[in-house]
């Protein structure tokens, strides 16, 4: 599998590296994602930004989602996949055993 475009939405210059890496999606920035109900500028840019990913054929994933209504408005764009505490709890990944994939990556509470 190729990387991701990580955050995409801080910066339009974010779209001219877009069309020159080679990713499989694009992170849209959880700053304009928690706007997206209230702030019609936010709706329109996480609207816009799903649909140029997918007109370039790009998984979209939406970051810092945290309520019910946000998820909505997300379901109601279109936007592929959606991550935050509104959706699911983060937890450690985990191999087939069950043990920490990655605890080199685990933090100490």
């Amino acid at each position: 599998m190729r990387g991701g475009a990580g955050g995409l939405g801080n910066g339009l210059t974010s779209f001219a590296y877009l069309r020159a890496l080679v990713v499989d999606y694009v992170k849209i920035s959880g700053h304009y994602v928690r706007g997206v109900v209230d702030d019609p500028v936010y709706g329109t840019l996480v609207s816009t930004v799903n649909q140029i990913g997918r007109i370039m054929g790009l998984t979209t994933i939406a970051e810092d989602v945290e309520t019910d209504a946000v998820l909505h408005r997300l379901r109601e764009l279109e936007v592929a996949y959606v991550q935050g505490h509104g959706v699911a709890v983060p937890e450690p990944l985990v191999d087939t055993g069950g043990e920490v994939a990655l605890p080199c990556f685990q933090r100490s509470a």
